[in-house]
């Protein structure tokens, strides 16, 4: 993922256009929870990974005064609720964040790819895991423009696919195969991952100011040796977090683009997952 972070409004709102199929599909499989336990389960993961990635920051975003944040595809509301100074409107299409809230902040279904309708300015608008949210991320943008205080900052948070291997050691493992496969899925999906054209996208449009910082989650426990402490305990938990969905995720997209039959999927599902186990195969995803 980049982190590009600017002074004026850029707005990303989560459409998870696989969500309610997963979902779906977990309904069918008895060994799941409840799609909103699991959900819930993989956002904390996810949230307690972005926290060890930034050093227990919440933004690296140069804010001296935060008022009003607003935080965008916000799941289940765990970075929402994490600010507790200040006045937070988290957004979502989905209503799967928690009954009771603190008075400082709250939640509302909302779509960012239609018009906003925000009253007050956001000295942060947050973006977290909106990779594959919007059929135009462009036109996010655009309408944006007006939405951040001044001196306020943008910052996305995201992660880049497909996974990466700079060595090869994955050659003809089957987190290579995994890897095309989902690539392929994505291509015939219609669906881009555009977080590597978030830095020029925010440039094309006037905005200035705007930073990239590059993070590494490795995925296999491959990080040895005292001096890779912090990336080995992101690799447990990133790990954690690939796996958690991982074979959902896989069923919905490989059926249906790459006419696999079930069997075949979780054949190559627990085959990847073996080999996400293997610290031989020195595979990661840059965010």
């Amino acid at each position: 993922m980049a982190l590009p972070y600017c002074e004026q409004a850029i707005l990303f709102q989560t459409t998870q256009y696989v969500a309610a199929e997963v979902a779906d599909q977990e309904r069918a499989n008895a060994d799941f929870p409840p799609p909103k336990q699991r959900e819930q389960n993989r956002s904390a993961i996810e949230h307690e990974l972005w926290r060890k990635t930034l050093r227990g920051k919440l933004f690296l975003s140069p804010i001296e005064k935060l008022d009003h944040v607003l935080d965008i595809g916000t799941g289940t509301g765990e970075y929402a609720l994490t600010h507790a100074n200040s006045q937070v409107i988290g957004t979502d299409l989905s209503p799967i964040q928690p009954s009771y809230i603190p008075t400082n902040c709250q939640f509302e279904i909302d779509d960012a790819e239609d018009e906003w309708l925000y009253r007050q300015k956001f000295s942060l608008i947050h973006s977290r895991g909106n990779h594959l949210s919007f059929q135009s991320p462009e036109t996010v943008v655009s309408s944006a423009f007006n939405a951040l205080a001044r001196h306020g900052w943008f910052e996305s948070q995201d992660i880049v696919l497909p996974l990466k291997c700079d060595d090869n050691s994955w050659e003809g493992s089957a987190i290579q195969k995994w890897n095309n496969v989902i690539t392929e899925c994505f291509l015939l999906s219609g669906r881009r991952s555009y977080v590597e054209e978030y830095a020029q996208m925010f440039r094309d449009v006037g905005l200035d100011n705007v930073t990239e910082r590059l993070f590494v989650w490795p995925v296999s426990p491959w990080p040895q040796g005292p001096r890779n402490q912090h990336l080995r305990e992101l690799s447990q938990i990133a790990r954690r977090n690939l796996l958690e969905g991982l074979e959902a995720f896989s069923m919905v997209l490989f059926t249906r683009y790459a006419n696999m039959s079930k069997d075949e999927v979780l054949n190559l599902v627990q085959n990847a997952k073996d080999d996400f186990w293997d610290p031989k195969y020195h595979v990661y995803m840059q965010v």
